[in-house]
């Protein structure tokens, strides 16, 4: 493929628009308001286990990369609600759906009509969200004998699993 130096050549005319593993790239690397919002999204795609390619492919994203932007906002809105420990609210979801615009102008909502998802999702695939601060992590307990199944159930019939088990006769800390 030949780079063209035209200066007023778009990106797809200049063939600078692919990634170093071949895929077209529509979108800049994510700024910093960008990345903050893909880190929380990618905690919890580890935590529940979601594939965002087939999430995207199977609610009407093209081959190509391709989504409308109401459907690109309503599939984040759902996928990632209350339940999973987001608040979205209009400028989230504008800063993300900017970010990755593409397409024709949207004259009602601004921005572009269309979001390029595979770069949402290619950038989702770069981040590193395994990293927890200390302070979040939840305390060690370590014992020198295990506890045994049985008192691991009894540990948590009292709805609070901290290693003491309480009720009948006393209290007893394993």
């Amino acid at each position: 493929m030949e780079w063209v130096s035209n200066p007023t050549a778009n990106v797809m005319q200049t063939g600078a628009n692919r990634d170093a593993d071949g895929t077209i790239d529509r979108s800049p690397p994510p700024t910093p308001p960008v990345q903050a919002i893909l880190f929380k999204l990618k905690r919890a795609i580890d935590r529940y286990g979601l594939d965002m390619r087939h999430e995207f492919r199977s609610q009407g994203g093209t081959q190509y990369g391709i989504i409308t932007k109401g459907r690109f906002n309503s599939i984040l809105a759902i996928l990632f609600g209350v339940e999973k420990g987001f608040q979205w609210d209009h400028d989230m979801l504008r800063v993300l759906s900017s970010h990755y615009g593409t397409g024709a102008p949207d004259l009602q909502l601004k921005g572009n009509k269309d979001v390029s998802w595979m770069d949402f999702c290619e950038d989702l695939g770069e981040i590193d969200a395994s990293y927890m601060p200390a302070h979040l992590a939840p305390p060690l307990q370590l014992r020198k004998v295990p506890m045994s199944a049985q008192a691991m159930q009894l540990d948590a019939a009292d709805g609070q699993i901290d290693g003491i088990v309480s009720g009948g006769s006393g209290t007893r800390k394993w």
